[in-house]
């Protein structure tokens, strides 16, 4: 996940780590640490998929800064990061924002594909739900004083994937229609 945003991040422009922690911390809603992202951007410059450079002076501190790149290899890197199925599970969503949000730098064949599979992702996570609202259902363990809110707390969950599940199968609609005018 972290792999496939950075060499995303650095497609364009070189970035410093600072900056790719918070855009980062930003796109996910959540506090991501130097602890995470500096392993990480130290394990892409040992494969060659990014370069490390040093800023000269900074005018603020004084200091210099490392800056990262993306390298041709790390261009051919993150075609096949966006290419790989997105596992179901805990972190396909967070997967599929960082997937979306470098849309614009894959053919309509990929994004198409990425949507489908996190559709896919979806229906199985719905699936699973489906399947623990039953079994609160008919389980004789759960007590009569707390098995109305365990299902109602389902019932939020079920409500968010068929919302997630309609907005995919819109945006699937607007890819292949998009893909359709491109090559007429």
């Amino acid at each position: 996940m972290y792999e496939l945003f950075v060499l995303g991040e650095l497609w364009d422009k070189p970035l410093h780590g600072y900056l790719l922690k918070n855009i980062l911390s930003n796109q996910l809603g959540r506090q991501v640490s130097f602890g995470v992202l500096y392993p990480a951007l130290r394990k892409l410059a040992s494969d060659g998929f990014i370069r490390e450079h040093t800023e000269e002076h900074r005018a603020e501190t004084g200091r210099p800064r490392k800056v990262y790149s993306i390298t041709d290899r790390g261009r051919q890197r993150f075609a096949e990061l966006m290419d790989e199925p997105i596992e179901p599970g805990p972190d396909a969503e967070i997967v599929f924002r960082i997937k979306l949000s470098k849309f614009g730098y894959v053919e309509a064949d990929v994004r198409l594909k990425v949507l489908r599979n996190y559709h896919d992702c979806l229906e199985q996570e719905l699936d699973r739900v489906t399947y623990c609202q039953r079994f609160i259902e008919s389980h004789p363990d759960i007590s009569d004083r707390e098995r109305p809110y365990v299902l109602r707390a389902i019932a939020h969950q079920i409500h968010i994937v068929r919302a997630d599940l309609a907005w995919v199968e819109d945006e699937i609609v607007h890819t292949e229609s998009d893909a359709a005018r491109a090559r007429d």
